[in-house]
């Protein structure tokens, strides 16, 4: 159920998945279309565990492009900060898959 502060939704791009409309509201960003289920929440949990916030910016290169470099992410175990690419592909009814690409330390 989608809330009364849901009512200014902003248009963020095509959905990768079905190639409806997704637009943003003020828990996260969502399909339009009602068969599928494409949507990343704003507390999304794989997010908080990377140290990254879910924003406008890296959704919309997630959408357009299915990857999304990220910079000074937080080790929850080590502390230390990393860059990596975020790679996101399409599951069962249209559900994000999010998959972490590091890059090779020279």
């Amino acid at each position: 159920s989608r809330g009364l502060g849901d009512v200014y939704k902003r248009q963020v791009g095509t959905c990768p998945c079905c190639g409806a409309v997704v637009t943003e509201t003020a828990k996260g960003f969502f399909c339009e279309s009602r068969i599928c289920r494409f949507g990343i929440w704003k507390d999304n949990r794989f997010f908080a565990q990377i140290g990254q916030s879910v924003n406008k910016g890296v959704v919309e290169a997630l959408i357009r492009d299915g990857a999304a470099k990220l910079k000074g992410l937080r080790s929850k175990k080590t502390g230390r900060r990393y860059d990596a690419t975020l790679k996101m592909t399409c599951g069962e009814q249209g559900v994000p898959r999010f998959q972490m690409e590091f890059e090779r330390e020279k």
